[in-house]
Parts: structure tokens; C-alpha cells; sequence
């Protein structure tokens, strides 16, 4: 459920719990849709209140996952999508896109690092993308380095900042 409990501190997120950033996403799409809470209540068959759908946009009262999946069907958008970006609004880390400097990857150590070597190689296989001494990494590489490194996003990239390119730099 998206109950409205804050997560414990260090998780990764800022200010907001998924509740009152999902109850955002929610009001944003349908207002998106052009829909008034009455018109999802009509839409639904009476499932929505308005007032408690009011409740659920601004985070106050909980939101089953099963719920929230409707509402999203409801409003034509898939929920995974929804959720998403739920989540992407809450996160540290936001669009962040780093440069990893290969020459000192090959050069350092540590558990991070190893973790940061092996993404690498799968996404230069991936992008078929050997020619170059730096790659880029989008956000969700990072996330997902995050989340097999147990720690947060901006926790990582600290742990990581020697292996980092830096604009300006000679390299």
C-alpha cells in the first residue's frame, strides 16, 4: 500500500513520501486528461469518491497498489508508467547522466568499482562502444548500481568520484 509512512532516513528520497508522490502523479494525469474528480467518479461507477480520490492526489489517506493500477487503466496510462514517474519525482538522483573515465576504472579498486567495471563492459557490449576512453551512464544505471550496491544514488557517485570524469578536466 501507499500508505503515507515516510521511509527511514537514507533511502534515497527527498522530502516526499510515494503516497503524497503518487497522489501527485494521479492529479497531474488526470487533470492531463482534462477529468474533474466528479467525471472519474461517473468513470468508474461510483468506485471513486471525490473526496476520498482528493485525499489519495494529496497523499493523506493510503492507496492500495491494486487501487492505484485502476486509476491509472482509468486515465489510459499503463500503471508501471505511472509509477515510475512517481518515483523518478522523488529521487536524488533525477536525470543525472555521468561520464566514467575508462583509463581510471582500469586503475582502481574497490567493491564499488568492480560493481561499476562489470556495468560498464555490459553496456559497452551492449552499444557495441570500444573505441572511446569514457562512457556515459544515464540515471538508470545508476539506480541500478545503486540498488546491487545497497546504497543510495548520491551515495555511490561520492563512493565513485575518483573514477568520474569532470567537466574542465584535462582528460
Amino acid at each position: 500500500m501507499f500508505d503515507g509512512a515516510r521511509p527511514a532516513a537514507g533511502t534515497g528520497v527527498i522530502g516526499i513520501d510515494i503516497a503524497t508522490a503518487a497522489g501527485r502523479e494521479l492529479r497531474r494525469i488526470r487533470q492531463k486528461r482534462g477529468m474533474t474528480l466528479e467525471d472519474v467518479r461517473k468513470r468508474s461507477g461510483n468506485r471513486f469518491k471525490p473526496s476520498a480520490l482528493g485525499s489519495h492526489e494529496r497523499g493523506q489517506r493510503g492507496l492500495s497498489l491494486a487501487r492505484f493500477c485502476e486509476l491509472a487503466w482509468l486515465y489510459g496510462i499503463p500503471p508501471d508508467q505511472l509509477l515510475a514517474e512517481a518515483l523518478r519525482s522523488i529521487t536524488t538522483t533525477g536525470a543525472v547522466e555521468v561520464v566514467v573515465d575508462l583509463d581510471r576504472l582500469s586503475t582502481s579498486l574497490g567493491p564499488e568499482v568492480t560493481l561499476l567495471a562489470e556495468h560498464v563492459h555490459d553496456v559497452r557490449s551492449r552499444r557495441r562502444d570500444y573505441l572511446t576512453d569514457m562512457i556515459t551512464l544515464r540515471s538508470g544505471d545508476i539506480e541500478a548500481l545503486a540498488g546491487r550496491a545497497q546504497t543510495r544514488p548520491a551515495e555511490l557517485l561520492g563512493r565513485l568520484a575518483s573514477v568520474l570524469h569532470r567537466p574542465g578536466s584535462s582528460c
